[in-house]
């Protein structure tokens, strides 16, 4: 009997499995140095994550693959939401492949994230890879330029309001200013009147410079004030507006009042 060798040539295939490796580990050179955070998983249990995926979280990479699911990174009201994008993604069904999410980092705190996900092959099988960039202080910036949009839209208002409310008050204290000037004519009663109004349009003068400083439309005019005699007068403004079933006691210091 004898021995017949039989040989093969695989160097195609050796170049093949070296060029795969190479490839590999490009991908993961390019992915764990990436500041974009990278998770792989299927049926949400983490098969891949990369180190700005696990600082993103507050989490050690090691710990994020530990995870039964990664729907647990979810904030909980958006759980029900992003599940769903998944199952109907593994569907193949025409799902957004881009979206924002709440996420809870390991501290508890919430941080908002960019998500862009599709679909790979992770050993052979269906996979979803998710990136994600933090955005959260980029809806911190949104919400306080609306909120500053907000109060800009506010500051008209209360300027035209204030603007119409001046012009009522002109009357008014124009007309009260006559008839007060009308000495023989009249009464203590209706005098007292009279002051009565000339008062309340003052106050409410008042009331218009503040409307009209806090919608910029007048310079502020700081001045020292008189803590005891200003809470007495808003006191008596507040007690006139208020029906017989409530009452208003001041509990001022001797101090104020001088």
């Amino acid at each position: 009997d004898s021995i017949q060798p039989i040989i093969r040539d695989i160097t195609r295939r050796k170049a093949g499995e070296k060029a795969l490796m190479e490839s590999e580990s490009r991908f993961r050179d390019l992915v764990d140095g990436s500041i974009q955070g990278v998770l792989i998983h299927r049926n949400h249990k983490p098969l891949y994550v990369n180190k700005a995926f696990a600082d993103i979280h507050g989490y050690r990479a090691q710990e994020l693959l530990r995870l039964k699911s990664n729907l647990s990174l979810v904030a909980p009201d958006e759980r029900t939401r992003i599940a769903a994008l998944a199952k109907r993604r593994l569907a193949e069904e025409d799902v957004s492949s881009h979206y924002e999410y709440k996420a809870v980092k390991k501290s508890g705190e919430f941080i908002w994230l960019d998500n862009l996900a599709r679909m790979v092959e992770w050993n052979g099988q269906v996979a979803i890879q998710s990136t994600v960039v933090d955005i959260t202080e980029c809806k911190r910036l949104e919400q306080e330029l609306g909120q500053t949009h907000m109060l800009e839209a506010l500051g008209e208002l209360t300027g035209g309001v204030a603007h119409e409310f001046n012009n009522l008050l002109a009357i008014i204290m124009g007309n009260a200013e006559l008839l007060d000037d009308f000495d023989e004519k009249v009464g203590d009663q209706q005098r007292m009147s009279i002051e009565g109004i000339l008062k309340a349009s003052q106050r409410g003068a008042e009331i218009v410079r503040r409307l009209q400083s806090y919608a910029r439309q007048q310079r502020l005019n700081p001045r020292a004030l008189d803590i005891g005699r200003f809470a007495l007068t808003t006191g008596e403004q507040i007690k006139s507006m208020l029906n017989e079933m409530f009452c208003i006691e001041l509990d001022l210091s001797p101090d104020l009042l001088m």
